[in-house]
């Protein structure tokens, strides 16, 4: 079903399709008008902060709300504290991105979050593995944030690269539904030349799921696919504005963290 049939949505898809109707007001309007958000969520400002320094001569009018813009300003362009990861840019080369994703290690190894950190740990480095080893990106992000009055982490990675749809085209697995692209990758589905990506990406999901029992929302080209552990998943069917060149994935995990046993889900 398209996007516009639908009058609701989870809150995190709301928060990817408001970032896209703010950019495509930008290209009518040509600003982008913030003044009357009063809080964002790790998803909506990582969509909307890359956009942003993709167009760094937009006019943005920032939040009347002065912690909020303050905090848009932190997020986008500050240095990691606390309990806070600002968007950090992943470099080309997979061997420089453990330094550069340090502060998201740092995050999970934080006293609040410890008792969950292998996990959190492993589910951080397959999303990282998985976005080089198949992407094909020019340009990537993460950001994350925990929020501990409303008990949950956000996990936030963004590419622009050729998606999970255009990666099984390669290999000639054609999906034109990419919903069914992205639940295909999440069971597992993968090119012949490449085991890594379905399994890689399917395990990760089930842990987030099963174990940590998070939300998860996958975008990637015309496809879209929110989970929650116990309810059906709800896929949608972009068009534009709605499309995502790359991918997006993003993970709201409980508050403290629970501890799981990863191996119940990677030898699955």
């Amino acid at each position: 079903m398209d996007v516009d049939e639908i009058s609701s949505y989870p809150e995190m898809v709301q928060c990817y399709l408001d970032v896209c109707k703010m950019k495509n007001n930008f290209s009518s309007m040509g600003t982008v008008d913030l003044s009357k958000e009063t809080w964002f969520s790790t998803t909506k400002l990582l969509l909307l902060a890359e956009f942003i320094a993709r167009n760094p001569a937009m006019t943005v009018t920032k939040p009347k709300n002065s912690n909020v813009a303050r905090y848009v300003d932190i997020m986008t362009a500050g240095e990691p504290r606390g309990s806070c990861i600002p968007m950090v840019k992943m470099p080309t080369e997979q061997r420089k991105a453990d330094e550069a994703l340090r502060c998201l290690f740092d995050l999970a190894r934080q006293k609040d979050l410890a008792t969950g950190v292998e996990a959190f740990s492993y589910i951080l480095g397959e999303l990282v593995s998985n976005m080089y080893e198949h992407a094909r990106f020019t340009n990537a992000f993460c950001m994350a944030q925990l929020y501990k009055k409303m008990k949950f982490v956000e996990v936030c990675f963004l590419d622009d690269g050729i998606s999970i749809p255009g990666s099984f085209r390669e290999y000639g697995l054609i999906y034109d539904n990419h919903t069914t692209a992205l639940v295909e990758a999440l069971n597992g589905q993968s090119t012949k030349q490449d085991k890594g990506r379905g399994c890689g990406l399917g395990t990760s999901v089930s842990l987030l799921l099963e174990g940590l029992k998070s939300r998860v929302l996958v975008i990637s080209n015309k496809g879209c696919l929110y989970l929650e552990d116990g309810m059906v998943p709800r896929g949608y069917i972009l068009s534009e504005p709605y499309t995502l060149n790359g991918t997006l994935v993003s993970a709201r995990i409980p508050y403290p963290v629970p501890q799981v046993d990863i191996y119940e889900y990677v030898n699955k």
